[in-house]
């Protein structure tokens, strides 16, 4: 007595995926998601064949994993006008799935941040779904802080006029506050003459928001003269 060689045949539709011989008592195949037909065939000695075939779902019902950054740092517009918006992909730290790889879809349970927000901590989750619907869940903190603007000055020799620049984050409607050593000026980039040295401190202020910063002003080196004779 011999024992019959069953073949099978895998389909996803009208196309085969996969086929092959029965052997023992459990082959193994490894199938993505989905829905399938199954065809078992043999044939006796006589040439006579054999057949049936029964649906098959494969269904993912494990969740990805979720990987978040530790920690994140935003920082936001002073002008009160634009907010930030944070990205999946700032928080995302290398999130997979067996199925789906990196093939996932992301969303953030807090991600528009504004000005008035600076200077707070806030935990922030990320879910992530795979392409079955499986989600998993992490955190991360989000660290809130004001954008600054950059004070900065044409060199300058002792005795000329100082030019200074307030240098916003971005272009804005702002309001402006220099102080420094005996001086004070409320222009964008205002000037002094005469002046002195030292920290110039200017505040920007939108809609109801404010940012400081400070240029340390100093005067410029002049290399002496140097004179030679001729014969």
């Amino acid at each position: 007595y011999d024992y019959a060689i069953v073949n099978y045949t895998v389909f996803e539709g009208n196309v085969e995926i996969i086929s092959g011989e029965l052997l023992g008592t459990q082959t193994t195949v490894t199938l993505p998601p989905g829905t399938y037909t199954v065809k078992y065939s043999t044939a006796d000695n006589a040439g006579l064949m054999g057949m049936t075939t029964f649906p098959l779902v494969v269904l993912d019902t494990v969740k990805p994993v979720a990987k978040c950054k530790p920690s994140v740092i935003i920082h936001v517009n002073p002008s009160g006008v634009n907010p930030y918006i944070l990205q999946p992909a700032e928080v995302n730290n290398g999130s997979l799935d067996a199925c789906s790889g990196t093939n996932l879809t992301y969303a953030l349970s807090l991600d528009t941040f504004r000005c008035m927000q600076a200077g707070n901590i806030y935990t922030v989750t990320l879910s992530v779904t795979d392409t079955s619907g499986n989600t998993a869940k992490c955190t991360t903190v989000v660290s809130v802080q004001i954008e600054k603007p950059h004070p900065s000055y044409d060199s300058v020799c002792e005795g000329d006029t100082l030019k200074l620049y307030a240098n916003p984050p971005v272009p804005g409607l702002f309001t402006y506050s220099w102080a420094g050593p005996m001086f004070s000026a409320t222009e964008q980039n205002p000037t002094a003459i005469p002046f002195e040295a030292g920290l110039y401190t200017v505040t920007i202020t939108g809609a109801g928001c404010t940012a400081t910063a400070a240029v340390s002003v100093n005067f410029a080196s002049l290399k002496k003269p140097e004179f030679s004779v001729g014969g």
